[in-house]
């Protein structure tokens, strides 16, 4: 007995709505890093300056950690918009790509091509031994 496959069309809409949902959750994950990140732009140099000022500490070591912890933590904000940036732009050029798709086909009958793609597939199954 043969076992019934999903149609195509359901299959790739599933596998694009979970691209979407997917692509949503990285961008709002993105957005929580990045938020983090600024509150920790503003967080270093406050407890350093705290910490300096409690413990009479060398001035020179806390300037340096203060500068390494700020050019480490913007490293990382660019490499979050950077990822983001790229998802979103990947995200829209899909989207674009499938409504100048949609509006190639205005004119045809809902469900046509698909018959049209589905008989000729048939056809093409029936003639491979």
């Amino acid at each position: 007995m043969k076992k019934k496959r999903a149609r195509r069309p359901e299959r790739y809409e599933a596998l694009y709505a979970e691209l979407l949902a997917a692509a949503e959750n990285m961008h709002e994950g993105n957005k929580r890093r990045i938020r983090r990140g600024l509150w920790g732009l503003l967080a270093l140099p406050t407890a350093l300056a705290v910490i300096r000022a409690v413990t009479d500490s060398s001035r020179i070591a806390f300037l340096l950690a203060w500068v390494l912890g700020m050019f480490l933590l913007c490293i990382y904000l660019i490499m979050i918009e950077y990822a983001d940036h790229e998802i979103l732009k990947t995200l829209n050029d899909v989207t674009r790509r499938e409504a100048a798709f949609d509006e190639l086909l205005p004119e045809l009958p809902q469900g046509a091509v698909l018959r049209r793609l589905e008989q000729r597939a048939g056809a093409r199954e029936e003639k491979t031994p």
